[in-house]
């Protein structure tokens, strides 16, 4: 058997000829979305506007992949929408202003660069269309004629998806951007001639053309290489992609709902947790080469895909309690989940992958406590590095999946390395100082908790009806001179936990900045939680107090977030 030689040519060229053109552009339905953010569409319009007030003779874009549809006359890109789109936006404004000025340069601008209106039929061809989701948006704001709804539609966009959002504020961006300069100008088309034409002749791109999907995937592990910043995820699907050759419209299909379900949480964490869960530990820069080197032929990489999206479905229950996967579950068990989400805690999920895999939702259900308690003492009041932890994980995970540990105890085992013991966290607990609002009231809200199970307790975990209070204010007024030897030692202490308390806002109002004792008559003593209300037994409060309050926290603490297995 022969080999299939892979057709791929390259060529620099200016914007204007890859844009004017009998081609059209076409962003396929499978390729993500528009997801540039204002930083980016600014920094290539001041990249763009900057090269061209300094007379550069071009500025370079980068690379654009396409495969080509000589029959039909359509260039599908694999790789460069973002950048082709805003060039484009560009175009459009320069139009608009020319005819909001009446100025018939604006139907010249159009044919050239945005869209072509067949003579029979009048419908407009556009010269790049993006996919599915974004095309009503960039059709009506972008290529259509402005007209008085556009303002309407845009409002309503920027209410619709994540994606469109984005698309609609870099429209903005870009027309305010232009119409500013143009307006600086002492004749508007004065700017807008000059931008239109360093656009065209003098930002050069490297135009990347394919015979199909498959050679483009092989493009990209080459552009890689050469420095262009692709994510692991971009690697690994375009290596999949180019594997599955003739299965290739069911891996983007299983790709796409693999992305869909995960619903905007990071692909590449959810590779390296899917490979620490189920082959051990590895560094995210060697993620890639590690998949790769595994899954090496179309059928390997069939059956990668086919886990990755029942693991994709797993996956979305280690960061949402509503997920059926938790049918079953105590609401504490949801609860604590939502904190690890809050406390932005990932390192776990490894672990639940294999669980979710292989053991019983009762035992499952119990590792969510295991994870919190891990967490608190090891990195949120240990503040130790993910390293140690990390592997942990991965090994009980593996253990999960050898049936090594098929119960929360067993599990707990595996994993007392990284379980700081009482003495450790205690100690760690009377020092910490927390920066994080939203944890500061977890910790101080599970606290009191563990002293009152009355109707307080669901007044605590209310953010509307109870408020993080420090103790001694984070500014330190006339009235809280003596509190600290000097500025240095005051807000050293200010942010410990020691110092905060909870307090009903309406018990609050008005008693932030006022000294110790008008805080105690107008709000602690009023206050129904505990560790607030015992507040009025300090004659004081100095930095001494802060202590020892921290340190009679730190028993409670250690109570609180504990194992008992």
């Amino acid at each position: 058997m022969g080999t299939t030689k892979t057709q791929i040519s390259s060529e620099l060229q200016s914007v204007g000829e890859i844009i004017k053109t009998d081609y059209r552009y076409l962003v396929p339905a499978y390729q993500r979305n528009f997801s540039w953010t204002k930083d980016e569409v600014e920094q290539l319009w001041n990249d763009v506007n900057d090269s061209m007030e300094e007379n550069r003779s071009e500025y370079f874009l980068g690379t654009i992949v396409v495969t080509e549809e000589r029959d039909l006359k359509e260039r599908i890109i694999i790789d460069g929408q973002q950048r082709l789109a805003c060039l484009i936006m560009m175009f459009s404004v320069i139009r608009t202003i020319y005819q909001e000025n009446k100025d018939d340069r604006a139907l010249e601008v159009f044919a050239d660069f945005l869209g072509v209106r067949d003579r029979k039929s009048r419908i407009v061809e556009p010269r790049l269309t993006l996919n599915a989701l974004n095309e009503p948006v960039f059709q009506k704001l972008v290529i259509d004629d402005p007209n008085p709804a556009t303002k309407k539609f845009n409002d309503e966009s920027k209410r619709g998806s994540g994606s469109n959002r984005l698309l609609c504020e870099a429209i903005d961006f870009i027309s305010e951007a232009i119409k500013i300069r143009a307006g600086e100008s002492t004749r508007y088309e004065s700017y807008l001639l000059k931008l239109e034409d360093f656009i065209r002749d003098h930002v050069v791109i490297i135009l990347v053309k394919v015979q199909n999907e498959a050679d483009a995937y092989l493009v990209f592990e080459t552009l890689n290489d050469r420095g262009l910043e692709l994510s692991i995820s971009d690697l690994l699907k375009n290596y999949i992609f180019g594997k599955a050759l003739s299965r290739l419209n069911l891996v983007k299909k299983q790709w796409d709902e693999m992305v869909l379900i995960l619903g905007g949480q990071n692909e590449t964490q959810f590779l390296r947790h899917y490979w620490l869960s189920k082959y051990g530990v590895v560094r995210e820069r060697d993620l890639y080469k590690e998949i790769k080197n595994k899954f090496e032929n179309q059928s390997a990489v069939l059956s990668l895909m086919e886990e990755l999206r029942e693991a994709a479905d797993n996956y979305a229950a280690t960061y949402s309690d509503d997920h059926n996967r938790w049918k079953g579950a105590p609401s504490e068990t949801r609860k604590e989940l939502a904190t690890l989400q809050l406390l932005n805690v990932s390192q776990f999920r490894p672990m639940l992958l294999a669980a979710f895999a292989t053991m019983e939702s009762a035992e499952t259900f119990k590792l969510v406590h295991v994870a919190l308690v891990l967490s608190m003492r090891y990195s949120i009041i240990g503040s130790l590095g993910t390293g140690n932890i990390e592997r942990a994980y991965s090994n009980a995970a593996l253990a999960i999946r050898q049936k090594k540990a098929d119960t929360a105890a067993k599990v707990f085992n595996q994993l007392k390395s990284i379980y700081s013991d009482d003495t450790k966290f205690e100690n760690d607990f009377s020092l910490k100082e927390i920066t994080k609002p939203k944890v500061s009231r977890y910790i101080l809200a599970a606290l009191t908790n563990s002293h009152d199970k009355t109707k307080v307790s669901a007044i605590v975990d209310d953010e509307k009806l109870v408020t993080l209070e420090h103790i001694m204010p984070k500014t330190r007024t006339q009235d809280w001179q003596k509190a600290a030897q000097d500025e240095s030692e005051y807000f050293e202490y200010v942010n410990r936990l020691g110092n905060m308390t909870l307090i009903e806002r309406d018990k609050n109002k008005g008693a932030g900045g006022l000294s110790f004792d008008k805080k105690k008559s107008m709000a602690y003593s009023k206050s129904a939680i505990i560790i607030t209300k015992k507040l009025c037994d300090y004659k004081d409060w100095t930095i001494a107090d802060i202590k020892d309050r921290q340190k009679a926290l730190a028993k409670s603490a250690v109570q609180v977030w504990s194992i008992k297995y």
